[in-house]
């Protein structure tokens, strides 16, 4: 009678248990794809004080998913380019700045690095979908990563955490800020345009 019992509560333990995973599994697929970077790098600018600038390109080009801003104490401005982890950034990267006038920084989840490096990205994008199945890091583990490139001449004061572009916390806080009401909400959503 009490091995019934145990073979019982341990089955519905079970039961609990992967409902509960597939109901995380759902929510983490929900938020990824609803992930816009652009977005998020846009808004990570403003919230360090950082004016926005126009991008000279527009849709569908994959050159208007660049984000530019100015800090202050530089003449040019600074630019954030999404790219997948499958492509080479460097070609695109020649095509927005003029490369021997800015230094550039690859930047993913928590890494950075002064070259892309595709190795280092994936390990790092699969230590955390990995520890993402267990529910156990802060980054949303989608395959785009961002290159920063600024002015060399220019001294930056401001430093930014661009580590949030991937917080999961953040960016659920952001969301809502944008859609309060999103079943209400008929605004609609601007994609990103950079392929992954």
């Amino acid at each position: 009678m009490k091995s019934a019992a145990v073979r019982s509560a341990l089955l519905l333990l079970l039961i609990v248990t992967v409902a509960i995973r597939f109901h995380a599994l759902r929510s983490r697929d929900a938020m990824i794809a609803s992930f816009e970077i652009d977005f998020a790098v846009e808004t990570l600018i403003k919230e360090n004080g950082l004016p926005l600038k126009e991008n000279p390109v527009k849709p569908p080009s994959i050159l208007s998913s660049a984000v530019y801003f100015q800090r202050p104490e530089c003449s040019e401005p600074s630019v954030v380019v999404p790219f997948s982890l499958n492509y080479e950034a460097l070609p695109l990267l020649a095509r927005v700045v003029p490369m021997q006038r800015y230094s550039h920084t690859f930047i993913y989840l928590d890494g950075n690095w002064p070259v892309q490096n595709r190795v280092l990205m994936f390990v790092e994008w699969f230590r955390h979908a990995a520890l993402d199945l267990a529910g156990t890091t802060r980054y949303l583990p989608v395959k785009t990563a961002v290159v920063l490139a600024e002015p060399t001449a220019c001294q930056r004061s401001t430093r930014v955490d661009w580590r949030l572009i991937w917080d999961r916390g953040w960016n659920r806080a952001r969301i809502e800020e944008r859609n309060p009401h999103p079943a209400g909400n008929s605004a609609p959503v601007r994609q990103s345009h950079v392929p992954s």
